[in-house]
């Protein structure tokens, strides 16, 4: 074996140990960059983004501070947009409006993306509905 491929060989060799570190590392990187807990919740959404259509979407994750969302076309990351999502309790539809930025979007299959968007400013009634949905202190 020729000393390039031996150091490509060589370079790629790694410890369990080290794996297991890295993989640690990159959990709390993430965690890190979320500030509140994000938990399971589906709801109808609708996103509206400069340039596109209003946008049917569901939540897959909702955190006080972002969600994330399927939706039927792709976002570009850093793009601004509105979430609208929708509640209805009691026959009485309700929906929130949320400035939101989109972190990231990928693809899921044909048509479908899912997108990650951390909320902007958001007013009391918003916050207490997230808050409710959450079952979460204000």
């Amino acid at each position: 074996m020729n000393t390039v491929a031996e150091s490509l060989v060589e370079a790629h060799e790694y410890y369990a140990e080290e794996l297991i570190d890295a993989e640690q590392l990159i959990r709390r990187a993430a965690l890190e960059r979320r500030n509140h807990e994000r938990r399971s919740v589906a709801l109808h959404a609708r996103v509206t983004a400069p340039g596109i259509a209003v946008l049917p979407a569901h939540t897959v994750d909702l955190s006080r501070s972002g969600a994330s969302i399927t939706l039927p076309f792709e976002l570009a990351a850093g793009q601004l947009c509105l979430i609208d999502l929708e509640l209805e309790v009691c026959g009485e539809s309700r929906a929130f409006h949320i400035a939101a930025e989109v972190c990231y979007c990928v693809i899921m299959g044909e048509g479908r993306f899912r997108a990650g968007v951390r909320f902007g400013e958001i007013d009391a009634a918003t916050a207490a509905f997230i808050a409710s949905i959450l079952k979460v202190p204000v």
